[in-house]
């Protein structure tokens, strides 16, 4: 292990021994085999621990196993401790996200006041695998099927090259402490139900399955290369600007191979998701004049070309949901969680508690202000409906027809959070999980 890592970090990192390098070490076994085979390579290190304050006791309990591990060897340590809770908050994020944001902008800033060459995290193989499943299964390009870099300008993955078996079987060799984080052993998060319960069956097919699969990755890589050369070329000939102004030339894009795909990539660049780039591209054999928006900026459809011009004030904000998230306070309380669906179930009769099966969302989901335009199918009734004639009906006043909040997943909308969810989202006998939201009104005054 120790000499396949050597020849990892020389030939495919371009590493010196005497370089300094940052090591983001959390306490667990990855990131601590890292650290133990930095060490006895003889570069020049230092440890970075963030508390990001989540697990209570667990996370103090990191903390201290981290310096002491490095006093132990010798190592300058360097910790920090975020108000991750009040930054996702702050941000309209989530925890997730939150807690990348905080870390990997405080290792870079870390790197720039101690001069370190590089900043080196714990991702392996085994993360590599994961990550390719993860994606696989929720659906992607072919970005999402390349995985991870083993140099992202100044961060490394020094142990990219090693799966799980290889680091804990280097763990017991050398008799290294580390601490382990209970939830990794739970199978409710996606990612540790592909590690414990997808990959294991794959291994029996193929005892050789990550090193076949971590092949594959490199062979897409290059594809990938191809791919990215062809879409700018595409995007010289179809996309004309100017100032701030974006035009997309039909006609030569409804000529070119796989269009759809090249209108998504063309569309990425103005913040628009994969869902809104289907949906625009079928809106092209209808009439003109129908608009989409994205975070940032506004896309109409013309006769012969799609206009792109940045949102103004008008352009409301939108607040993403990951999957794992389970409550959120802004802009509303919304508390999430996913159950399971058995025979006699009784759901809430309750407006502001959303049944969906789970099955049929796909994240991450949005929760934004309604547009004219929108429709959705209401539960319980038939055929699909425009809001505003929905809101009509149900009699709303202009004042709260501004204040209604949506769930949506791209262009869908799942639920007129505290009203009607859609009818094609509801649960069904043949719904296995149900994804249960509750609206937490504020008291009135």
């Amino acid at each position: 292990m120790l000499s396949a890592f050597q020849s990892y970090v020389t030939h495919s990192l371009g590493l010196g021994s005497q370089e300094k390098i940052l090591l983001a070490v959390s306490g667990g076994i990855d990131s601590v085999v890292m650290a133990d085979l930095f060490i006895r390579s003889g570069f020049h290190c230092a440890f970075a621990h963030c508390n990001f304050g989540l697990r209570g006791e667990e996370s103090e309990g990191d903390e201290y196993f981290v310096r002491n591990l490095a006093s132990v060897k010798g190592i300058p340590c360097f910790t920090r401790r975020f108000n991750t809770e009040e930054y996702a908050a702050a941000h309209k994020i989530s925890i997730q996200m939150a807690a990348r944001e905080l870390r990997y902008a405080w290792f870079e800033q870390l790197r720039k006041e101690k001069t370190f060459r590089r900043v080196a995290v714990a991702h392996t193989r085994s993360d590599q695998i994961e990550t390719f499943l993860i994606n696989l299964s929720r659906g992607t390009g072919i970005r999402g099927l390349t995985g991870m870099q083993a140099v992202a300008g100044n961060l490394i993955r020094p142990v990219l090259f090693a799966g799980r078996t290889d680091i804990q079987a280097y763990a017991r060799s050398q008799q290294l402490p580390y601490r382990e984080d209970a939830s990794n052993q739970e199978v409710y998060y996606t990612r540790n139900r592909i590690r414990h319960l997808i990959i294991p069956g794959f291994q029996e097919l193929n005892p050789r399955f990550e090193q076949t699969l971590e092949d594959n990755i490199r062979k897409l890589k290059e594809v990938e290369e191809v791919f990215l050369d062809a879409v700018e070329q595409a995007k010289e000939l179809l996309v004309n600007r100017a100032g701030d102004h974006v035009w997309i030339d039909l006609n030569g894009l409804n000529n070119r191979a796989a269009p759809a795909t090249l209108l998504y990539e063309i569309l990425k660049d103005y913040q628009f998701s994969s869902p809104q780039a289907q949906d625009i591209f079928a809106s092209l054999t209808g009439s003109p004049g129908k608009q989409f928006f994205s975070p940032t900026h506004r896309l109409i459809r013309d006769r012969d070309r799609l206009i792109i011009t940045p949102c103004e004030e008008e352009c409301e904000r939108i607040y993403y949901i990951e999957e794992e998230i389970g409550m959120i306070n802004e802009p509303l309380r919304l508390a999430f969680r996913i159950v399971e669906n058995s025979p006699g179930n009784e759901f809430p009769r309750n407006r502001d508690i959303a049944c969906l099966d789970y099955g049929l969302v796909s994240f991450p989901l949005i929760i934004r202000k309604w547009r004219k335009g929108d429709y959705f199918h209401p539960l319980g009734m038939e055929g699909m409906k425009k809001l505003s004639d929905f809101f009509i009906d149900r009699k709303y006043s202009l004042l709260e027809k501004e204040k209604a909040w949506l769930l949506a997943m791209g262009d869908r909308i799942l639920w007129i959070i505290g009203e009607r969810i859609d009818h094609q989202f509801r649960v069904t006998e043949d719904t296995s999980r149900i994804l249960q939201i509750g609206y937490h009104r504020e008291p009135s005054t």
